[in-house]
């Protein structure tokens, strides 16, 4: 169900997986050095446990084989008891947190499951306890080491994991977790998530999480009216992709993470002022189509038009229509050429399982009404392929599917230019043109492409072509799927001086932004 505007604003924490930097890792470190333990419960948070160590925590795959202790313990400090009576008969016990108010004690930890009946075989019958079966890996616990001290994690019964937060404060105040080299707002969780390897997850306010957005996804030295636009893009995008949850989910951790997957988001290191006043003067603002909250996809540059949304991925949208994108005069990634030989498009083919045969021809199909390539045939020794709409991009590795083929002995920037005696055919190099400033001048002989500027797009014409027939040019523009808001195409009608609210109205058809 798509939450309505008053209902965007109720909650505050989302998950978000940290991907880029600590996915299958085998082990993730905590440098804080006094930190909180407890657990989501209800989307509400209560720490348990204090946790000091001048060497930060260390958390690591837990893999071996235990035995456990049939008893459960209100708290860490009756599990320690058990333990260090435990190693006095020369085996490896450890404090192990179950749940809220839930500790175990378990025995064991080598990956050979003899040795651990040895060490059961050392406690049976002692101290009054009785002992579990031997336990396999469950793909679920984990170790954590401190300073002088160490306990599991085992969420195999309750299915929730705990979440840790930073007992101290920076300078200006803010509780932050050093995980390694890169500092969070909020809390983190650490887990396996039946897997093998660990992933962290940052559980953080929204609000707090825009500000690590913000200047992941643009220069914090744009125009204001640009980062306030990009704020409230990313807001919306963030409600409806992860939804309001902090609880702990072992099966789905998260639904975005830190990625160009979802958003890129960098947590408290790439903070800037400009960003975060982006952020507080938007609060809670989202883009809305009916008054309701509308995903607000964006890119970094569309190369002179945005594309319908029906046009890349197979949903259909009244609000993500295909715009004139005219101020994208400093687009952060200029026309481009990719550069491909015809192996090199039968390896890529390959690799997603299509065995063309030696690569005969490239051809553009169908075109869309922005000028982006719906549908590419390419041609081989041994049969046919058709890719269409966003498979083109990933496939071939190209940065935008609106793009030409350009081949071996072609023309491409040839025009037809009405004269005082009609109509001719000639090539933009051997021209005369109009520039940017409106001089008359020589068309440049060092450029790849050019690109001429109509009252609705733009359009590349590249100058350059493969020296063989065994290259093939994709000259293009844009870089991105090119639905909704373009980033670069906001920074240039912030420059021109339309407000955020102008920018994202523009984007996004008949939409208001509140």
């Amino acid at each position: 169900m798509v939450p309505n505007v008053q209902a965007a604003t109720d909650q505050q924490y989302i998950r978000v997986g940290l991907e880029s930097r600590f996915k299958d890792r085998s082990k993730i470190t905590i440098k804080t050095k006094r930190i909180g333990m407890g657990y989501s419960v209800n989307n509400g948070f209560r720490e348990e446990v204090d946790l000091v160590s001048n060497s930060g925590f260390s958390f690591s795959p837990a893999q071996g084989y235990y035995f456990s202790v049939q008893k459960v313990f209100k708290n860490y400090s009756q599990a320690k008891q058990v333990v260090e009576s435990l190693k006095e008969l020369d085996v490896n016990a450890y404090p192990v947190i179950l749940y809220r108010n839930t500790w175990n004690v378990y025995i064991g930890g080598s990956t050979d499951k003899e040795s651990v009946k040895v060490q059961l075989g050392k406690v049976t019958g002692r101290f009054g306890f009785t002992y579990s079966d031997i336990m396999k890996d469950n793909q679920y616990r984990i170790l954590v080491e401190g300073q002088g001290d160490c306990f599991l994690i085992d969420v195999d019964k309750y299915m929730a994991y705990p979440q840790f937060v930073s007992s101290t404060y920076n300078s200006s105040g803010v509780p932050l977790l050093d995980l390694e080299s890169f500092q969070y707002r909020g809390r983190i969780e650490i887990g396996r998530y039946k897997s093998n390897s660990l992933k962290a997850v940052n559980i953080v306010n929204l609000e707090e999480y825009l500000y690590g957005v913000v200047p992941g996804e643009v220069s914090s030295s744009w125009p204001k009216e640009a980062l306030k636009a990009q704020a409230v893009c990313a807001r919306g995008y963030a409600i409806l992709k992860a939804g309001f949850r902090s609880d702990s989910t072992v099966n789905k951790p998260y639904k975005i993470d830190d990625t160009t997957k979802s958003q890129v988001y960098k947590g408290y290191n790439v903070e800037t002022k400009a960003t975060n006043q982006a952020v507080n003067e938007t609060k809670g603002e989202t883009v809305t189509y009916n008054n309701k909250i509308i995903s607000t996809y964006y890119s970094s540059t569309s190369g002179g038009s945005t594309e319908n949304v029906e046009d890349v991925w197979s949903i259909t949208s009244p609000y993500l229509r295909s715009v004139p994108d005219l101020y994208e005069n400093e687009p952060e990634l200029k026309p481009w050429i990719v550069k491909l030989t015809k192996s090199e498009i039968y390896s890529k083919l390959l690799d997603r399982g299509m065995q063309v045969g030696s690569v005969l021809e490239v051809i553009p199909e169908i075109r869309t009404s922005s000028g982006r390539v719906y549908s590419l045939r390419i041609k081989g020794t041994k049969k046919n392929v058709v890719l269409q709409t966003e498979i083109i991009r990933t496939a071939l590795s190209l940065y935008s599917t609106k793009f030409k083929v350009i081949k071996y002995g072609d023309k491409p920037d040839t025009v037809v230019m009405q004269g005082s005696s009609g109509s001719e055919r000639k090539q933009i190099s051997n021209s005369y043109v109009i520039d940017g400033n409106y001089q008359v001048k020589k068309a440049s002989q060092s450029l790849e492409q050019y690109i001429v500027l109509s009252e609705d797009n733009r359009t590349n014409f590249p100058r350059i072509v493969p020296k063989n027939n065994n290259t093939i040019y994709f000259a293009g523009q844009g870089y991105g799927h090119g639905v909704g808001m373009s980033q670069s195409g906001a920074k240039g009608m912030a420059e021109a001086g339309f407000t955020y609210k102008e920018i994202l109205e523009h984007y996004f058809t008949g939409t208001k932004v509140r």
